[in-house]
């Protein structure tokens, strides 16, 4: 009778214990420190809202063309900050040579520079200099206040439909390129 007692008080540091447990859990995974996350051909649309109302937050998205093949140190770093910070901003990479559909939607030639662009109020911002902005600083600085001043400004592209990637695929086996007849 005398371990009775006791029973309801490891019960009830089991129980806290599993609160605090509950609780660590939930702060770690809303903030992650220094994630850079992958988007792909298959998620970008659904992670980012980018066409379709934005109400995930707002998207700083490097892409990676695919003359560099992967992300350099530099960007890593420059990206790696604690996300989804207080002003919504989250940072993300795109790869051009592993999600070919994304970058043509998105305008990043194959042969080209990486594109620094961010996703905000439903329009896309680009950055004219990216190579400059290789540092966390001068990337956050961009992303907050100078976008505003970015002269290429547009709507988001939309998803490409099934009717025009099928249009596409048949003038590819014609040989022909979207604008018409190859000569």
């Amino acid at each position: 009778t005398a371990l009775r007692p006791i029973r309801p008080m490891a019960r009830r540091c089991r129980l806290l214990l599993a609160f605090a447990f509950a609780f660590v859990v939930a702060l770690s995974s809303s903030r992650t420190a220094h994630a850079l996350l992958t988007l792909d051909d298959a998620n970008f649309e659904h992670d980012t809202q980018a066409s379709t109302g934005q109400t995930t937050g707002r998207w700083l998205v490097l892409a990676v063309s695919r003359a560099n093949k992967e992300l350099d140190i530099e960007w890593e770093d420059a990206l790696s900050f604690e996300t989804p910070r207080d002003d919504g901003l989250i940072a993300a990479v795109v790869t051009c040579s592993t999600s070919p559909k994304t970058c043509k939607r998105l305008g990043v030639s194959d042969a080209g520079k990486n594109k620094l662009m961010l996703f905000r109020d439903q329009k896309l911002y680009v950055a004219e200099n990216a190579s400059q902005l290789a540092e966390r600083d001068a990337v956050l600085a961009w992303a907050t206040e100078g976008y505003k001043t970015a002269s290429q400004r547009m709507n988001v592209p939309p998803e490409p439909s099934v009717l025009s990637e099928t249009v596409e695929w048949v003038q590819g086996l014609l040989g022909m390129k979207s604008g018409g007849a190859e000569l």
